[in-house]
């Protein structure tokens, strides 16, 4: 194999995704006629390519995706230190749940989509946080209410 030969080679990931020039697509199939090693390694990268097709058209469980999200997340970082906008595994760090209760209770948090990805802003759920805490102590205030007014009966209709 000649010195300009060996130089091809360097490009044979090049040419099997298609991005050379219709020029330098000549010369390295003229090349690959020739080449046993870009040969060898286009049959390789063919495996490989048909492998990975036939993992991509695999579906996860929910469940196990949300569990590997849920590691990936936690050895990335947590997503919820000083963001402004949070991902599904920041927003269940900040409220200190599991991912899969997040993704059940979506249609009562303000969100956004974005690139097919659900992102919350931190300000909003500091504001949803803040909402939900007084609905809880006003429906905490009524049933006191409600059972003081059960336990206060006065008889003959007063």
């Amino acid at each position: 194999m000649c010195e300009s030969e060996k130089n091809l080679c360097q490009y044979v990931e090049d040419f099997f995704d298609g991005e050379m020039t219709a020029e330098e697509t000549r010369d390295f199939e003229l090349h690959l006629t020739a080449c046993p090693t870009c040969q060898h390694r286009i049959k390789e990268l063919q495996v490989m390519r048909n492998a990975l097709q036939d993992v991509s058209d695999l579906k996860l469980p929910d469940e196990a995706d949300l569990r590997i999200r849920h590691q990936l997340h936690e050895q990335i970082g947590d997503g919820s230190e000083g963001d402004e906008i949070l991902d599904i595994e920041g927003l269940a760090q900040l409220l200190k749940i599991p991912v899969s209760e997040v993704v059940k209770r979506l249609n009562e948090l303000p969100a956004f989509e974005i690139a097919g990805r659900i992102r919350f802003r931190r300000d909003r759920i500091e504001k949803w946080i803040h909402d939900q805490e007084v609905k809880l102590s006003w429906e905490r205030t009524e049933q006191a209410h409600q059972t003081k007014n059960k336990i206060i009966q006065f008889p003959g209709g007063m």
